[in-house]
């Protein structure tokens, strides 16, 4: 994955719909859980895995989250990229995004909870259809995530990527795909508890 540094050049509308044509998202991993409409997206939302309270930065899982994110919005400059936490978007911006595409839901330098961008998102409420947002994360964490905006009343085209966990990772629940799965399947049921999903 390229991680040079580009000068993004605003293209027109009707371009930037036909670049989705060019955009090949099994090459950057991605798998869209659901359909995909030709149209440019407004925002591209990239949801950490994780949290940050275990960790000074964020785990591989996570920064390649933003990685793709990324160069999903060199295919849609238009767009508004939106990363969960501040180190999120510090790499974006490393990455090459500019300032003017890059928006921090909740300013501050740890992850908010999908619940939180939900609703940060909902009040915005200037996203007319599913295929205006893209939401980038681990394919694990996506129907969750897709589940807890619905239930916020925003719509999103769930793009999920499959990335290995590692037994070194210093999130306990990151250190296998049996503890996501069993972590995410209790995290769902408190979700649904507490009326978010």
């Amino acid at each position: 994955m390229s991680t040079r540094s580009r000068s993004p050049q605003p293209s027109p509308a009707s371009s930037e719909a036909r670049s989705l044509a060019r955009l090949d998202l099994e090459s950057l991993g991605l798998r869209c859980l659901g359909p995909i409409e030709p149209d440019a997206p407004q925002m591209i939302v990239a949801l950490m895995i994780g949290e940050l309270k275990y960790q000074p930065e964020i785990n591989s899982i996570t920064s390649q989250i933003v990685r793709t994110a990324v160069e999903v919005w060199w295919s849609f400059l238009s767009a508004t990229l939106v990363c969960e936490a501040e180190p999120m978007a510090q790499l974006a911006s490393r990455l090459g995004v500019p300032a003017s595409r890059l928006v921090i839901p909740i300013p501050g330098s740890r992850g908010h909870t999908t619940r939180k961008v939900a609703e940060w998102l909902q009040a915005r409420a200037a996203l007319p259809k599913r295929s205006s947002l893209w939401l980038v994360t681990h394919t694990l964490h996506s129907d969750r995530a897709r589940r807890i905006l619905e239930r916020g009343g925003v719509q999103a085209t769930c793009l999920g990527l499959d990335l290995p966990f590692s037994r070194r990772d210093s999130d306990w629940k990151l250190r296998s795909d049996m503890r996501f799965r069993l972590y995410n399947m209790a995290a769902a049921l408190y979700c649904r508890c507490r009326g978010w999903l």
